[in-house]
Parts: C-alpha cells; sequence; structure tokens
C-alpha cells in the first residue's frame, strides 16, 4: 500500500502544489469592455468640462469563476457638483488546466484596478493608463448637453492570474 501511495503522489506531484512554474497559474484574459455611467445621483445632468472622472474594478472569487465588478464616476467640481454614475459586472469561469481540479483552492494575485482622469469638456475620448488589472481606457468625459449614457467607453484589462493550491488528502 505505502508503495501505491508513493506512486500516486510521484505521479500527481508536477501538477499540485503552489509555484507557478508548471502550470499551476491559471491566467484569463479579459475582453475589453465599454461601459457607461448612466446614472445621474446628484445635480443637472451636465458636467460643464469641469472635475474628475474614474472607473474601479474589484475581482473576487466565487466558486471556480472570477467576477469582475466595477464602478464609473464622473464627478463635476464646479457649479451644481453633478455626479452621474455606472456599474458593470463580468463573470469570467476559470480556464481548464492540470492545476484545476476539485479538491484546489485559488487565489487571485492581483484584484483591484484603476484608471482617471480629468473631465476635458467635449472633445472624444481620453486615453488613459491604469493600473492594477486596468491596463487603459479611452474615456468620453463630456458631451454637448446631458450625459448620464453618454460619458464612458472601453476599458482593457491586463490578464488575471489565479494561483492554484492543492493537496491529496490522505496520501
Amino acid at each position: 500500500m505505502y508503495f501505491l501511495q508513493l506512486l500516486l503522489l510521484s505521479a500527481f506531484a508536477p501538477r499540485l502544489g503552489a509555484t507557478t512554474d508548471d502550470g499551476r497559474l491559471l491566467r484569463i484574459t479579459v475582453p475589453p469592455m465599454t461601459v457607461y455611467a448612466d446614472r445621474l445621483e446628484q445635480g443637472d445632468c451636465d458636467l460643464y468640462g469641469r472635475g474628475d472622472w474614474q472607473v474601479t474594478v474589484r475581482a473576487t472569487m466565487q466558486g471556480d469563476c472570477v467576477v469582475l465588478q466595477g464602478r464609473l464616476l464622473f464627478q463635476e467640481n464646479a457649479g451644481d457638483d453633478t455626479r452621474i454614475t455606472g456599474k458593470f459586472k463580468k463573470v469570467l469561469p476559470l480556464p481548464e488546466g492540470p492545476g484545476r481540479q476539485p479538491w484546489c483552492v485559488y487565489r487571485l494575485r492581483e484584484h483591484t484596478g484603476a484608471v482617471r482622469g480629468k473631465n476635458t469638456g467635449p472633445i472624444g475620448p481620453q486615453s488613459k493608463i491604469g493600473e492594477g488589472l486596468i491596463e487603459s481606457a479611452d474615456i468620453v468625459s463630456d458631451t454637448w448637453g446631458c450625459e448620464p449614457g453618454e460619458v464612458g467607453g472601453r476599458v482593457r484589462f491586463r490578464d488575471i492570474e489565479v494561483e492554484c493550491f492543492c493537496d491529496v488528502a490522505g496520501l
């Protein structure tokens, strides 16, 4: 019996554990998303080319999926302090791989991201470099007139890295 346990351990050893050099790091490529702020929370709905904007994102593990949830905020810093927000969500299943077993526990390496900028008026999208999970974004921060549903843009993400921690019980 002891020989069989050693044989099983040696057969599965390259695929189990917490290091990332032999397939125990799962990478999820997140496609770019187009997101908009569509909820007027305060003010008259026109940002008037003044203020700041930000897109933030947070990833969490839920079972064998990564859930990416984000928020957009456009804030006027003068006049009536118009504030327009939006939310987005994407569920991403873990990819198949040698580290993917029913007894594994998963942990995200990086789980937040952000990109920010100044409202520059209705001149088209601004390209900004992000941090963490957000690689970059092209954001329209103002239009002519009422902005809910019109401000926002394309957000690009870095790959999400998921570490696999696996043990074989009883061996």
